[in-house]
């Protein structure tokens, strides 16, 4: 019984972390222009000068001002970028991203089934006897 229970609570964490890492986006290293940001409509990764981190839907240009979207709620707000203050974008790697995924998938698939084989139960069998 505690067996089938360390088993189930092992399970459950293991899908737990899987869930959670599926949405990871992987930047590409490559750091690019605000026009070419905008031009690929992909998320976006901004470091300011100060080392802070920004992510963005996307980067949109408005009248010579180029604005990142960020999703609040069911709707997105525009937050405006000053090109002084940045210091590298990248945009999201969607083959890599999508790699990456999947490999989580398949090795929480491979640990579910690892786990599920396995049998936790000590062995008691000291004199090699077999009872």
């Amino acid at each position: 019984m505690r067996r089938s229970n360390f088993k189930q609570k092992t399970i459950c964490a293991v899908l737990a972390i899987s869930f959670s890492l599926q949405s990871c986006v992987i930047y590409k290293k490559d750091s690019i222009s605000l026009k070419e940001a905008e031009a690929k409509n992909q998320k976006t990764l901004i470091i300011n000068t100060d080392n802070s981190k920004h992510k963005y839907k996307r980067i949109i240009q408005i009248d010579s001002q180029y604005y990142g979207e960020i999703k609040k709620g069911s709707k997105y707000d525009k937050v405006l970028l000053p090109e002084n203050e940045i210091k590298n974008i990248y945009t999201m790697d969607k083959s890599a991203s999508k790699i990456a995924n999947v490999a989580i998938i398949l090795l929480t698939m491979g640990g579910i089934i690892i786990i599920s084989t396995l049998d936790f139960a000590p062995d008691f069998n000291i004199d090699g006897s077999g009872y």
